[in-house]
């Protein structure tokens, strides 16, 4: 009696281990599968919305009027102009002014630019609710966020009467934060009328007129390469700079301090600053 008993029990703790084992299986695939699906929600889902190949934006085209983006001045950028008859129109009054660094948004061509990085938030609404309720039953769209960047229009259209007739790229960006204020290439189109000049566009080599220069742009980083190269070498050589070493003549009507004299004799002896714009270090 006792032996069987006993067998019993044992087989039954061998059974209980199986189903725990089981058990905690099937608990862990949970709350993986719970931990992905918050992953997702917080990092991946904007980047999935934001896809071309997502096919849900064009379903909130179709309840929502397309935001407005405007400078940090509230200069309005890009906008959608609704008809009389509910034709919608994006409209950019800047035209070539802000062509790249805006781009374009077309039912047909698609969304370049800040159209496409801001497409889910310009197709967003965060209007009140009690509005929303209204433009549901009266069958009308509700307006899409309105975006604020950091551009100024005022040093935009300077930056692009500066480049005039020229190919190439101009950025201005505020040194304390990284806010990008103006971002200008040439040559430029008008994204008024990207769909009628596609075509043009498109197959115009020489030009390149839809390269947007200044983040697709190829060019040597020239001068502003110095810097590194001079604090390498003096990573390299252990240089120890103190404000007596240093001659700050490289402006007009600047005060020398005095001058770095290197001994090597494959470095020229001249000032760390002057000899960056002179092209020697």
């Amino acid at each position: 009696m006792s032996r069987s008993s006993g067998s019993k029990d044992s087989g039954e703790r061998v059974r209980n281990k199986e189903f725990a084992r089981v058990t905690y299986f099937f608990v862990i695939l949970f709350i993986a599968l719970m931990g992905y699906l918050v992953y997702f929600m917080v990092v991946r889902a904007k980047l999935v919305v934001n896809s071309p190949y997502n096919q849900r934006q064009d379903a909130y085209a179709d309840t929502i009027i397309r935001g407005s983006i405007v400078d940090k001045n509230g200069n309005v950028l890009a906008q959608t102009v609704v008809g009389e008859d509910g034709s919608e129109t994006r409209e950019y009054p800047y035209g070539e002014v802000f062509a790249h660094v805006i781009g374009y948004s077309n039912s047909k061509l698609g969304t370049t630019g800040l159209e496409s990085v801001e497409n889910f938030e310009l197709l967003t609404s965060n209007a009140f609710f009690l509005e929303k309720l209204q433009n549901e039953f009266s069958e009308k769209k509700n307006r899409g966020d309105t975006v604020v960047t950091t551009l100024d229009a005022n040093l935009q259209q300077a930056a692009y009467d500066a480049l005039g007739s020229n190919k190439g790229a101009a950025i201005v960006m505020e040194a304390s934060t990284g806010k990008i204020l103006a971002m200008v290439s040439k040559p430029a189109y008008d994204p008024n009328n990207i769909l009628s000049d596609w075509s043009e566009l498109n197959s115009d080599e020489e030009n390149s007129p839809l390269l947007n220069r200044v983040t697709q742009g190829s060019y040597a980083p020239g001068s502003t390469f110095k810097v590194v190269t001079t604090l390498a070498f003096m990573r390299q050589n252990r240089v120890d700079l103190h404000p007596g070493d240093l001659c700050l003549d490289l402006f007009p009507g600047g005060h020398p301090v005095g001058c770095l004299v290197c001994d090597l004799p494959y470095v020229p002896q001249l000032p760390v600053f002057p000899a960056l714009p002179a092209g020697r270090v």
